[in-house]
Order: structure tokens, then sequence, then C-alpha cells
């Protein structure tokens, strides 16, 4: 009975992890059932999920799906932060909470499209700016030039139109 309990679990936790952009790695030691709770909300916020694992179904659901480096992020208490939706956002949601909350959680690190990220990194990516953001600068930076060129030729424009209308004005006075 106890075994196939332990059997559903892997293979729970084989689908939990198969085809997420991000896993996070985080001990979750200290923390309480308001804090988890919080921190749920805010993860699922930004399309990504909290859960607690035993890091002995874990190694073996991980090496079920060959995703063995799994176990690089996983240190005492864990608990699994994953997403399928972008990187950037989940750490950005996970290190807020952290921050705001004053939570002594912590995070030991991240599969990132299946290589590994330390802590650091983690927060240096929630420290970015949205992919949202990123791609409005870019195309902000790419209009730029042809913004650049519109107003020169506009303005060249308005000069040559300006003259014509002087040079017609010329005209008229010496023909009258």
């Amino acid at each position: 009975m106890v075994a196939t309990k332990k059997i559903e679990q892997v293979e729970e936790l084989e689908s939990y992890l198969k085809d997420n952009t991000i896993i996070i790695g985080t001990n979750y030691r200290g923390l309480n059932v308001e804090d988890m709770q919080g921190l749920r909300r805010a993860l699922r916020a930004s399309d990504a999920s909290y859960r607690v694992v035993k890091n002995r179904l874990l190694a073996i659901a991980a090496n079920n799906i060959d995703s063995d480096n799994i176990s690089e992020i996983v240190d005492g208490p864990t608990g699994l932060v994953t997403s399928h939706s972008e990187p950037v956002a989940v750490a950005k949601a996970l290190s807020d909470y952290i921050n705001e909350n004053r939570l002594d959680m912590k995070i030991l690190g991240a599969l990132i499209d299946g290589a590994i990220v330390d802590a650091k990194q983690i927060d240096t990516l929630a420290k970015l700016p949205s992919k949202d953001v990123i791609l409005s600068r870019l195309l902000g930076g790419l209009n730029a030039p042809s913004q650049g060129l519109v107003s020169v030729l506009k303005n060249a424009l308005i000069k040559l139109v300006n003259t014509i209308e002087q040079r017609r004005i010329q005209v008229e006075e010496r023909n009258k």
C-alpha cells in the first residue's frame, strides 16, 4: 500500500517537472502556513506554482525523466517553483514576495531550460525588466532613427515650401 502511494507520487512529480521553462529550488524552512499560501498566490499571478517535495522522491522522478541535474538545486527541506511561462516574471515574483515579506526563505538555484543557474543569477534575473518592457525599448530604439529621418525630411520640405512661397510673393510684387 505504501509503495503504490510513493509510486503515484513519483509519477505525479514526473508530470509536474516535465516541460517547464524554469524550476527554482527553495529551502522553505521557517515558513508558516500563511506565508506559504501568500507565496503560492503571488506565484500563481505570474503563471507559476509552488510545491513542497520529498528529496528522495524528487531524485527518483528526475532520474526517470532524464533530468538528474535537479539534484543540484535541492538541499534540505525543498520547495519547487515551476512554470511554463517567462522565467524573468517568475523569478521576479518569487524574489519580490520574499523581500516584501522579509522571509527567511532561501533560493538554492534553478534550472532554466535545462541549464543550472545559481541563486545570485536568479536574483539578477529578477531585477531584469519584463519581456514586454525589453521589447518596447528595442522597438523604440529601432523606431528612433526613422522618426529622426521623417523629422529632417519634414523640416526640409517646410523650408522648401516657405522659400517657394516667398519667391511667389516677390514675383507677384514685381508684376504689380
